[in-house]
């Protein structure tokens, strides 16, 4: 920071009064002016909120630079440039309160060693005066550092009173012309000046009163009365005038404050390309070679100078300024250059600048935009290993330079300039034209051409039209790559297209051999407006329909004079506007899910709502129409629906419907139970083949509705079903039991099943029954098995009476055994495809199949033990049972309840039981109540394993009451395995002790 600006910022201080962007101070200084006889414990609180604030500031920009570390490491560089801002100015901060207290520590030491009885106010006075002297000449403190001096050495010797008097004087004359000569604008203080005259011209007064007494310093004293009076009107007047001053300097720090914050600092490229590694700003020009006119035809000029480049001074390069809060006003936006140098190896040679700014302009976050231009129509793009490189100057605003300084500027890295090329060339603006080729044509293929062939372009005969409105520039790189240009866009480079119509003569030989070019005329600038003509002059004749002239357009550098090229092309003139004739119709329709829909359009339909529409509301009849309208095409928004034209061209029966619409029932789309709705567009578009009669487009739409009722489930009888679920049994066994047969399971789930099975189907509907998890890898049993002329998705409303039987298997497999053991409920769904198509399929009813166990192990055997010391033995193997679905005993051993038991054990493949020795005692057959162990009753209990046969003792006590061995028992048989117990009866013996221990 310069000196001059530390001087303000010291007298700032002194003042006091204003908060600064530097220091805040609370202190009132003004009231200090007539309390420093209070001094060295006021300087001494200054000092201290000055060191607090160095201290703050030191913290800050320490802070800062922390900050400014992690975002670099971090790769923010945004981030990083503001916070080296921010510690930038709080370094500033920092040296400015230093410097402040370099000064002003000095002076209060001065202050406090002149400090005596008689020269108190007289030193007080000389201080705040050097203060305000500072502040207001805001220039330099040697005089004023020149004049503590002198009064230090003053007050030292017997004539320092009088000597600073002297100074006092000198200073308020300083003081006048310093604020006279700094704050002459402002009118206040000017005013005051007269005020301080008069005081100078009392101190003068007093000076040589006290000359004459001789310099007697006890006389002097005496006068300091006197001189006190006057100096406290002098301190009244400064106070006041400290205020006003104090107000204007603390702006003018403030001022300074912001401006060294919005000062540019640094200016970075933003690049959008890299070359080599090295950032670029890309130039996109315009390359040609210009052509001449020789032996009838535009070929490429031969002599002189026959290559040019145009740039259209639209170059984009994007700069950051820091800090990034400046705006337009922060630089000399005006002054903005480049400064150029072609690189060649690693050395640098200045050269004049091929560059320059176009414009410029700073957005947000101060990113810089500067558009460029060329100096030049030769190529950016040097060869011999060069380089055209360029770095931006940017020079900052006049109201942030400091003080003599004459001018700043702040330069961008050097970037390197490219510049690519394209071929500029005429073509068509895109959905203006007709055909296939968007560019002109050559003379020779159009005037070769027959009338009707290579029209590009319909106007009616009866208005004037826009050529700009047809024709436009390319950007032609290559075949692949070319992109239009607005006739803006081809001004910005020095371009236009120029009209005129073709000079040569075009005579079609049919049906019109005269020559077409005298039936147009051109007017306007660059001759783009065209008007239709007869022969003779005259503008919106009929004569003119059908008529096709050819018209040749120049794309040409204006800049340099040159034309770029030339090409050709042809119009026709129409009966009408041949923009189409766009009609939307909506018809509402029902449908029939099984045969869909057909809907006729009539002549009085085609009357009403196209016919009478037509001729821009004049209307057509149908002889017109059907003579003009000749050719037909029929798009479908869905490829849906179908719409044949029956009656266009020629002659016409009125019983005919003109167009047929159909809609199968495979077009109705996805169907539900209930309303359906849907939308379908038929796009008709009715042609003129000879091209003088717009389209006529009909744009078809089709509300269709659907009603589907629903198909539901019949009745079943309840003896055989429950709440929709059938059990599945085995097959019985057929007795008597032929030794051979074996259970198996397969069930029809239509038994007891009332028809007809299913309501409300539609006669085209496809029913289904099949399991509800079909797709699930559990297995739940073997496919459904249908009779002959059925199966899935065969059956029908119709067929469904002959349908008696869908059987439910179950394999004997490890899958099949489980899904047995597991008594599982399967369910089955019945579906429907509406109306036969498979996206209308939904499930309308289900049942369930239960599943009931093959067998169960019986709990209690027929036989018991009675309580005894002895040892009893029982055959266990063929005295336990089973029970099979139908409640039928399986047993090894027939009995007179169940004679058929031994045959049942066979037909279920029951293997020889086995008996775990685990043997428990409870109180119930189920062991569940009372349960313990043999061992805790002193008793014994085991079974053989190649008998079956159980043995107990009772080696204890006698029981008190009846009670059960539970014995575990697995049994094995054709579809699993049975895990369970079974209870043998253990009775109370009610023999005495005696006789149970013979």
């Amino acid at each position: 920071m310069k000196k001059t600006y530390l001087n303000l910022l010291v007298a700032s201080l002194l003042l006091g009064g204003f908060s600064t962007g530097v220091v805040s101070c609370s202190s009132d200084y003004d009231g200090d002016i007539s309390e420093l006889k209070t001094g060295q414990a006021a300087h001494a609180k200054q000092l201290e909120t000055l060191q607090s604030a160095l201290t703050a500031a030191q913290e800050a920009a320490k802070a800062a630079q922390s900050a400014a570390d992690n975002a670099l490491k971090a790769g923010e560089q945004a981030v990083a440039e503001a916070e080296l801002a921010k510690k930038a100015a709080a370094d500033a901060k920092a040296a400015a309160i230093a410097e402040v207290m370099a000064q002003v520590k000095p002076i209060l030491e001065a202050y406090e060693k002149s400090i005596g009885d008689n020269a108190k106010d007289v030193a007080a006075l000389s201080g705040r005066i050097e203060g305000i002297e500072k502040g207001l000449s805001a220039i330099d403190l040697g005089p004023i550092n020149k004049q503590l001096g002198d009064q230090a050495q003053a007050i030292a010797d017997q004539a320092k009173t009088m000597e600073a008097v002297q100074i006092q004087i000198k200073a308020l004359e300083e003081f006048k012309a310093a604020i006279t000569s700094k704050l002459s604008n402002y009118d206040g203080l000017v005013q005051k000046m007269a005020a301080i005259d008069g005081i100078l011209k009392d101190l003068k007064s007093v000076q040589d009163e006290v000359k004459q007494i001789g310099l007697d310093l006890k006389d002097v004293n005496a006068s300091i009365g006197t001189i006190n009076g006057t100096l406290k009107t002098v301190q009244d007047d400064i106070r006041n005038l400290a205020g006003d001053v104090s107000k204007q300097i603390g702006t003018a720090v403030n001022t300074l404050v912001g401006t060294l914050t919005r000062r540019l600092s640094s200016v970075t490229l933003i690049p959008s390309e890299y070359i080599d590694g090295i950032p670029a700003i890309t130039f996109e020009s315009a390359k040609y070679t210009k052509k001449e006119f020789k032996n009838n035809a535009w070929i490429d000029a031969t002599s002189g100078k026959t290559s040019y480049i145009v740039s259209n001074n639209t170059a984009t390069a994007e700069y950051r300024l820091n800090p990034g809060t400046l705006t337009d006003d922060d630089i000399n936006i005006g002054k903005l250059a480049y400064v150029g140098r072609v690189a060649i190896s690693r050395a640098n040679s200045e050269e004049n600048c091929v560059v320059n700014v176009a414009s410029a302009s700073v957005g947000a976050n101060g990113i810089l935009t500067v558009k460029l231009g060329k100096n030049t129509t030769e190529s950016l793009n040097l060869s011999g290993n060069k380089i055209n490189t360029v770095a931006l100057r940017v020079p900052v605003a006049a109201k942030h330079l400091l003080k003599d300084e004459g001018e700043a500027n702040v330069y961008s890295e050097y970037s390197r300039l490219d510049e690519t090329y394209f071929r500029p060339e005429l073509r068509f603006i895109e959905g203006s034209y007709l055909g296939a080729a968007s560019h002109l044509n050559d003379s020779t293929s159009l005037y070769a051409s027959g009338a009707g062939a290579m029209i590009s372009k319909n106007y009616v005969y009866n208005k004037s039209h826009n050529l700009y409105d047809l024709v436009e520039g390319c950007k032609f790189f290559s075949t692949d790559n070319h992109s239009a240009m607005t006739r803006a866009d081809l001004q910005s480079y020095g371009m236009d297209i120029k009209f005129h119509v073709a000079t040569r003569a075009y005579t079609p030989s049919t049906p019109d051999a005269t020559n077409q070019q005298k039936f147009v005329k051109l007017s306007g600038e660059n001759n783009s407006v065209l008007t239709p003509i007869s022969s003779s002059g005259l503008e919106g004749n009929q004569v003119t329909i059908g008529k096709q002239p050819i018209i040749a357009a120049t794309l040409v550098d204006v800049t340099n004079n040159n034309v770029i090229e030339q090409k050709y092309f042809k119009i026709n003139f129409t009966a009408e506007d041949m923009q189409d004739v766009a009609m939307p119709l909506n018809i509402n329709v029902k449908a029939d899910a099984c045969t869909g829909v057909t809907h006729n359009f009539t002549w009085q339909y085609m009357a009403e709502n196209v016919l009478e529409k037509l001729n821009g509301g004049k209307g057509m009849s149908k002889e017109d129409f059907n003579k003009i309208y000749t050719s037909n095409t029929v798009t479908s928004s869905e490829n849906k629906g179908t719409v044949v034209v029956n009656v266009i061209g020629g002659s016409f029966d009125v019983s005919t419907p003109v167009m047929t619409w159909t809609f199968n029932a495979g077009e109705l789309g996805k169907l539900k139970v209930g309303d359906n709705t849907m939308t379908n567009t038929q796009t008709v578009t009715f042609t003129d083949p000879t091209g003088l009669h717009p389209n006529v487009i009909l744009k078809i739409t089709f509300n269709i509705s659907t009603n589907v009722a629903a198909t539901v489930l019949g009745v079943t009888d309840p003896l055989k079903w429950n709440n929709g679920t059938i059990k599945i049994y085995p097959v019985p066994m057929m007795v008597p039991y032929d030794g051979t047969q074996k259970a198996t399971y397969k069930t029809n789930i239509l038994e007891g099943r009332v028809k007809p099975y299913f309501k409300g189907a539609l006669p085209c509907a496809k029913i289904d029954v099949d399991y509800a998890d079909a797709d699930n890898s559990a297995y739940i049993g073997n496919a459904l098995n249908f009779p002959s002329g059925f199966g899935h998705w065969m059956i029908t409303a119709a067929n469904a009476t002959n349908l008696d039987a869908i059987y439910y298997e179950i394999a004997n497999t490890a899958e099949g055994r489980k899904l047995v053991s597991s008594a599982a409920t399967v369910k089955v769904d019945w579906s429907s495809d509406i109306n036969g198509n498979t996206d209308n399929r939904y499930v309308f009813g289900s049942m369930n199949l239960k599943i009931v166990k093959i067998l169960t192990i019986n709990t209690t055997i027929s036989k018991a033990l009675v309580d005894d010391s002895h040892s009893q033995t029982i055959d266990l193997l063929n005295s336990y049972s089973l029970t099979d679905a139908y409640g039928h005993k399986v047993a090894a051993v027939a009995d007179q309840q169940e004679p058929y038991a031994a045959d049942y054990y066979k037909f279920y493949g029951v293997q020889t039981a086995k008996f775990g020795n685990d043997i428990k005692l409870a109180d119930n057959a189920e062991g569940t109540v009372g349960v313990r162990s043999l061992a805790s009753l002193n008793m014994t209990a085991n079974v053989d394993a190649s008998t079956g046969e159980l043995t107990f003792q009772n080696n204890g006590a006698p029981l008190q009451g009846n009670a059960y061995l539970i014995v575990p028992v697995t049994v094995s048989h054709l579809w699993g395995t049975l895990n369970g117990t079974v209870a043998v009866p253990l009775k109370k013996s009610d023999a005495p002790l005696n006789a149970r221990r013979r």
